[in-house]
């Protein structure tokens, strides 16, 4: 089976610079003197074991990590994020994002959040999505094992099922799965990175209010 990545690391520096102006402005970028360290990397639970917060990349470990991280913790109805570059394991977040789903939890940006590439399908999956204040969200398109970029395929190319069946798994109708995947995909190359801009934020539907 063709592997695809939305290639976090790539987007590594581009994300780091946006999160050293974040910090310049006085928002609250770093970890919270709320929680405590019930850690799951990249997942930390807060003191009263109903908030989950995501710092950090996904990786092929973060599937048993949140698993354990539920089973211990079966209060938790929010996972927040806070700095949040994607995936290096895109298997693996598309699971986490339909255990998300299906577990009827919320997903929130905290002030200063950012979240981009896979980062932003795991978010998509929460059943209401909020943010706080001065928030990002980044997208940009896949690249597969042989260094193709999702562009480089036809629209009708069933090698862009993997993301639209993960859209519609997590609630998107079938219109706005297409729509916001296409957008996704020509808004930037694989190794660089767009932010969507307030009117795409509200047509794409990524937050529920």
């Amino acid at each position: 089976m063709r592997k695809f990545t939305k290639h976090v690391l790539q987007v590594v520096t581009l994300f780091a610079a946006l999160i050293t102006l974040n910090s310049c402005d006085g928002s609250d970028s770093g970890f919270n003197d709320d929680f405590d360290h019930h850690n799951y990397p990249p997942f930390y639970v807060s003191d009263d074991h109903r908030t989950a917060v995501l710092n950090g990349t996904i990786d092929s470990n973060s599937l048993s990590q949140f698993n354990q991280m539920i089973d211990d913790n079966p209060e938790i109805d929010t996972i927040e994020f806070d700095q949040a570059p994607g995936s290096a394991d895109d298997d693996v977040n598309v699971q986490i994002g339909r255990k998300i789903r299906s577990l009827n939890l919320n997903t929130h940006i905290v002030d200063g959040g950012i979240i981009a590439s896979g980062a932003v399908d795991l978010f998509l999956a929460g059943r209401n999505r909020t943010r706080g204040f001065n928030t990002f969200v980044g997208v940009h398109a896949w690249a597969d094992s042989d260094g193709n970029q999702a562009t480089d395929y036809s629209p009708n190319s069933s090698v862009h099922d993997f993301y639209i069946n993960y859209y519609l798994n997590i609630g998107m109708g079938s219109q706005l799965a297409n729509d916001f995947y296409f957008f996704s995909i020509n808004a930037a190359d694989a190794d660089d990175l767009h932010f969507m801009t307030e009117g795409e934020i509200d047509l794409y539907r990524i937050f529920t209010n």
